[in-house]
């Protein structure tokens, strides 16, 4: 088992040092959907029962058009039978994209629907 956080932290790190932070938010968002609704490939990826190569190569196959850092994050993950931490290693990451950023992540509830207007006025008033 690894630790999500640090792995999350030094992609963060290396993204931020490249200037590619936003680049590889993006593209993590997109994995982690896909991965989502795929387990079965993630347990893949993780077999044992699978040698190195083939799932190195699964992932390149599935995943090439991802930056090489990205890419080579996930293989390392393969490679420790760790695919199965990739949304924690995520989860890691944005907290400190969000905090470079100055970001503020927040949730509206509310006891009736909201009109798209009133979401726009709402998403308006929280960037201020």
């Amino acid at each position: 088992m690894i630790h999500t956080a640090d792995y999350g932290r030094a992609l963060f790190e290396l993204a931020r040092q490249e200037g590619m932070d936003g680049e590889i938010q993006r593209e993590m968002t997109e994995v982690c959907a896909i991965l989502e609704t795929e387990p079965a490939y993630i347990r893949l990826l993780d077999s044992p029962a699978l040698p190195k190569e083939q799932r190195l190569f699964l992932l390149e196959e599935a995943f090439s058009g991802l930056s090489q850092y990205h890419l080579n994050f996930l293989k390392i993950l393969c490679e420790k039978h760790a695919v199965n931490q990739y949304a924690a290693c995520c989860k890691a990451y944005y907290k400190l994209y969000d905090q470079a950023h100055h970001i503020l992540r927040a949730t509206a509830m509310t006891a009736v629907a909201m009109s798209p207007d009133q979401k726009e006025a709402l998403q308006k008033n929280l960037r201020r």
